[in-house]
């Protein structure tokens, strides 16, 4: 508001016209110096004053020293001057007031209106309109209220349209927009500020559609914007990335001719087209300017880099430099970012030393906090550490930008360390800080530091109302394997979205729990949320992890008329990666086929695919395939095709990967590549040439180890496999559960009953292995074949695990090598308590009853089967008719068939029509016809 002191000089009494054109001499020029920021020139003239005795004598130069003070925001030196003035009437508390409320300074003018009104001042219309501003700026709503009531008991203040335009301010800065609304709108008389306060309350309190809607209907009335205005509705047109309507008011601008006369307003436009994506546009308003200063160059800058075009922000940057303009704080800011994005760590470097050098650094912490993030994000954490260090005050942004460097860069416990430090320095965390720790939580499995984390978020009242961070909290218990909390925090969301989802089907996908992934994603969609690209390819990893063949064709069809394949290779390759795991090779061939790009990826899952299915020369081919698209093969496909080799015994190809792989440099690189060959050689009989590979490893893992164990093994090299074991153990390799199911295997075989028990003893008591399913199995298995019952029965009983269909089969099958019938009886119950449905262990119990000559056994044995697996499948006495109409049943039927055709007696049960046993002889042509028929 400016104070317009030639309407108030009306109400003082000066005496003759010599004194009056003092007055304006004095006034007029502390006026300009105002203007012309000429500081030294207004405090000369206010000496002068001083001097001739004017200052004390006329109130109205004294009050003008004030005004010319308060407008230089000098407001120190505008209260010194105003306590020099020994006689104040309202005009010179107006100015105090009125400077007050310019520099936003709402407290002391408050603070001086109370003064003023105990010296018994009477308050003017200047004096309401800039204290009720006051309100506003402070959000001082209730004193501004009280004010409110006072203008409505003066008539003369009710009709004053600055009143009433500072009142239409207050109450839109204070949020009360219908209020500010309808006061507008009870006015006779409406003019281009109050509507401007309006649109400015709007567009403040962030609702900018309404803001524009104010400024039409300003424009129906025939009111023409100003300055102020224009600034507002583009701001708002930017926000609302309107560009359509950013281009009307660029209209009515040039009509107006206000680019030319208001460098500010062409400065808004190059911000509002930039905001909205039009750079074009925003260059054209640039280049067109009569004059560019820095803020309309950083408005250009700024919009280059949020549009992601970091090279041109830079050389617009340069272009700045060279035209002599030096840099502010928003330029610095923006143009650091730029650096970070394009890696140009060297220019981000000359920049700080810069900022540094013209003391920028220190004193603006936004800017050092810039500089933070810049050597975070390219990747000079150290560096980024040191500029913190030394800084005199941190904030939470300073440490927020340091931590997801940390993160991003994969230094996760360094970024907890850093939260720590924070949190000692009593720097409250907000939702950014938060959503960081938790993912390098996520990262480090520390579900106990992330649960304290959630609790303090519960504390602070932030889950609910940011998502960001939410699904932050939903992804660190999904990557802990902490699915039910994961579940829970979702489920208590007020908006869930793709990303909180996408966390969360992720998580079950990397726990295995394919079918809560699947359920997971019929609630997205069911909740009317649109699929990623992220969800497509977790959906089918969990699709071709389950074999879920049916529901990833599926989800292949959704996508399939989008062109997604064309556009993201990842979901291509996901989905290629299902058909193989589902076994649908054709299927997966035609999708691989049909991609306009293949990658390694691409590549390197249907050769894996074909090699897993045992289709290795297809493998093998596609591997001939890859030589003609110029595509390089890694470590992962050179593997998988060398595995491929050693199932068809492929030795000259393999020669050559191998070639490559010495050319490469890959066998000191990737161990994986070593372990393949190594398994490649001993599946081809070439064992001489895997040791000579196994020797020149420089660096030997566990797994490289059990390869060779394991080749050995297949070759029947068994005091081999003993010396490389006490050979690993040496070298201080930790064998692992592979290592010890390869030994006891071969202890089972060879009957090492000694050297089995102390192979298990010695995985729990050396090597803290806790002996899984498969080594009870082993030792089972070993006991069995020896004939020491009494010793595989104790270890049953002991077993801490759960026992399993391969232990019962294990023990029926030795029982009927030895004739032992009671603890194949005992073994048959607890087969059929485990799964009613064990085709393997009724036949196998039937054999046993059968070689004994229990004929009746057998007979009840059979009843019990019918009883229990309650088929409802009729059959005939026919051996043409279907056994069963499904093809899984036909396997378990074909099964016991030829399991009990081995029997001297050659028994058959069938069901006949009314669900009655029967016996029926079968001979070995049936069961051709059977195997035909199935197969």
């Amino acid at each position: 508001m400016d104070y317009d002191f030639d309407k108030e000089e009306e109400t003082c009494n000066h005496n003759g016209k010599e004194s009056r054109n003092e007055d304006c001499t004095y006034t007029s020029l502390l006026k300009a110096c105002s203007h012309s920021r000429n500081f030294q020139r207004g405090i000369e003239i206010h000496a002068e004053t001083v001097r001739r005795g004017l200052f004390q004598r006329n109130v109205f130069i004294s009050s003008s020293v004030v005004n010319f003070y308060a407008k230089c925001s000098l407001i120190a030196k505008a209260r010194e001057a105003f306590s020099n003035i020994l006689v104040r009437n309202v005009v010179s508390w107006n100015a105090l007031i009125v400077g007050y409320a310019q520099q936003n300074q709402g407290d002391g003018a408050l603070t001086s209106f109370d003064r003023m009104q105990c010296e018994g001042i009477i308050p003017n219309s200047v004096t309401f309109a800039s204290i009720i501003k006051a309100c506003g700026s402070i959000g001082a709503i209730h004193k501004g209220q009280n004010l409110h009531a006072q203008v409505h008991k003066d008539r003369v203040l009710l009709e004053d349209s600055m009143v009433n335009n500072s009142l239409i301010d207050m109450y839109a800065k204070c949020g009360l927009l219908t209020k500010s609304h309808d006061l507008l709108d009870s006015l006779p008389v409406q003019s281009v500020v109050g509507w401007t306060a309006l649109i400015a309350g709007y567009a403040q309190h962030g609702h900018r559609q309404k803001a524009l809607d104010c400024y039409v209907h300003m424009r129906l009335k025939g009111l023409n914007p100003n300055a102020v205005t224009l600034l507002c509705v583009l701001k708002a047109c930017g926000d609302l990335c309107f560009a359509h309507r950013c281009q009307q008011i660029h209209a009515e601008i040039l009509k107006a001719g206000l680019l030319e006369k208001e460098i500010v307003i062409g400065t808004a436009l190059v911000d509002t087209y930039a905001n909205c994506g039009q750079l074009k546009r925003a260059e054209e308003v640039f280049d067109e300017l009569p004059a560019r200063n820095v803020v309309s160059w950083t408005a250009l800058i700024a919009g280059y880099a949020q549009q992601g075009h970091d090279a041109k922000a830079f050389k617009c940057y340069e272009q700045m430099l060279l035209s002599g303009l030096p840099p502010n704080l928003v330029t610095v800011v923006c143009v650091l970012k730029a650096c970070s994005n394009l890696g140009m760590v060297n220019k981000g470097q000359e920049i700080h030393d810069q900022v540094r050098e013209n003391g920028l650094f220190c004193k603006e912490i936004v800017v050092a906090n810039a500089v933070i993030e810049m050597y975070a994000k390219c990747n000079m954490l150290q560096k980024a550490q040191e500029v913190l260090d030394g800084l005199p005050i941190r904030n939470e942004v300073s440490w927020n930008v340091l931590m997801c460097g940390y993160v991003q860069h994969g230094d996760d416990e360094q970024a907890m360390m850093c939260y720590d430090r924070m949190q000692k320095e009593s720097i409250s965390p907000d939702a950014i800080t938060y959503s960081c720790i938790l993912k390098a939580c996520a990262n480090l499995k520390a579900v106990d530091i992330g649960c304290q984390i959630h609790e303090q978020i519960q504390k602070d009242g932030l889950l609910g109302s940011n998502i960001i961070l939410a699904n932050a909290l939903v992804d660190m218990y999904a990557k802990c394997g902490m699915l039910t909390k994961a579940q829970k925090v979702h489920d208590y969301l007020p908006i869930r979205s793709v990303v909180s989802f996408n966390a969360l089907i992720l998580g079950y996908v990397q726990c295995g729990l394919g079918e809560k992934a699947l359920d997971c994603f019929d609630k997205m969609q069911s909740e009317g949320h649109s699929p990623d690209g992220i969800t497509i390819t977790c959906v089918l990893k969990a699709c071709g992890n389950i074999g879920a063949l049916q529901k990833g064709e599926e989800v292949h069809a959704m996508f399939a008329k989008d062109r997604v394949l064309e556009e993201d290779i990842a979901i291509a390759n996901a989905l290629v990666d299902m058909y193989v795991k589902c076994g649908a090779l054709v299927k997966a061939q035609e999708v691989f086929d049909e991609l306009p790009v293949r990658s390694v990826i691409s590549y390197t899952t249907v050769i894996a695919g074909y090699a897993q299915h045992g289709h290795c020369k297809e493998a093998l081919s596609c591997f001939e395939r890859l030589e003609h698209e110029d595509i390089f093969p890694d470590a992962f496909m050179l593997a998988c095709t060398l595995k491929a080799c050693g199932y068809i015994g492929a030795a000259n190809l393999g020669q050559d990967i191998y070639s490559r792989i010495v050319k490469d440099g890959l066998l000191k690189e990737d161990i994986t590549v070593g372990t393949a060959l190594i398994d490649f050689y001993m599946k081809c009989g070439l064992f001489e040439k895997a040791q000579i590979v196994f020797d020149g490893l420089q660096v030997r893992n566990a797994s490289i180890w059990n390869a060779m164990i394991g080749g050995y093994a297949q070759l029947g090299k068994y005091e081999c496999v003993f010396r490389l074991f006490d050979e690993m153990t040496k070298e201080g390799e930790k064998p692992d559960v592979i290592t010890f199911t390869t030994l006891l295997n071969i202890c089972c075989h060879k009957g090492l009953v000694e050297e089995g028990q102390a192979y298990f003893k010695l995985m729990s008591r050396e090597h803290g292995i806790a002996p899984m399913a498969e080594h009870h199995n082993c030792m089972v298995d070993l006991y069995c074949r020896a004939g020491y019952f009494d010793k595989a029965v104790m270890l049953i009983n002991k077993m801490p695990l759960p026992t399993n269909h391969v232990v019962w089969h294990t023990l029926l099958s030795t029982c009927r090598s030895w004739g032992n019938i009671g603890l194949a009886r005992w073994a048959f119950e607890h087969a059929i308590k485990l799964n009613r449905h064990d085709a393997t262990a009724y036949a196998c119990m039937s054999a046993i009853y059968a070689e004994a000559g229990m004929e009746d056994s057998v007979k009840e044995v059979e009843c019990l089967r019918i009883q229990k697996l309650t088929f409802k499948h009729s059959i005939t006495e026919g051996v043409h008719t279907l056994l069963y109409n499904t093809l899984p049943c036909c396997f378990s039927f074909l099964f016991e068939l030829l399991f009990v055709c081995t029997l001297p007696l050659k028994y058959l049960f069938l069901l006949n029509k009314k669900g009655r046993c029967f016996i029926c002889r079968c001979n070995f042509p049936i069961v051709s016809m059977l195997v035909a028929f199935v197969f």
